[in-house]
């Protein structure tokens, strides 16, 4: 088993309706961020908005990985919990008088645009293990 770090936030968007726009950046390659998020919880493309993208980026030299998706708000759910259980971040690190409380993924205590930055660990088989021979 190997695990991948990944930094993260949801963007709160109200386009007529709620989506949550969910970005997820590691220093990983893209081809792990892809095998560490299970498909089923990649939104469904049954909606004019919702989408996901995994990307590589340049940023002075250092690559990242970048996964970007928009969710419906029923498709949302299950997604958050999922990631709440990999939560690797403690405290608040915005010091506005929250008292290092931990915020929920979807909180809106800071800003009603975006929720707090947070920090996931998730378990995943490489993909180069899954194709030992036996």
């Amino acid at each position: 088993m190997t695990t991948l770090k990944a930094q993260g936030q949801l963007r709160h968007c109200f386009w007529g309706e709620y989506y949550g726009q969910l970005i997820l950046i590691t220093d990983e390659s893209e081809e792990l961020l892809r095998a560490a998020i299970p498909s089923e919880l990649l939104p469904k493309p049954r909606k004019r908005k919702a989408k996901h993208e995994f990307q590589t980026c340049d940023d002075k030299g250092k690559r990242y990985a970048v996964l970007s998706t928009i969710y419906p708000s029923e498709e949302l759910d299950p997604v958050v919990k999922w990631l709440e259980q990999y939560r690797i971040d403690e405290k608040c690190k915005d010091r506005r008088g929250c008292d290092g409380e931990r915020h929920p993924i979807t909180g809106c205590e800071h800003s009603l645009d975006v929720g707090p930055p947070f920090e996931v660990s998730i378990p995943f088989t490489h993909p180069d293990q899954q194709e030992l021979p036996l």
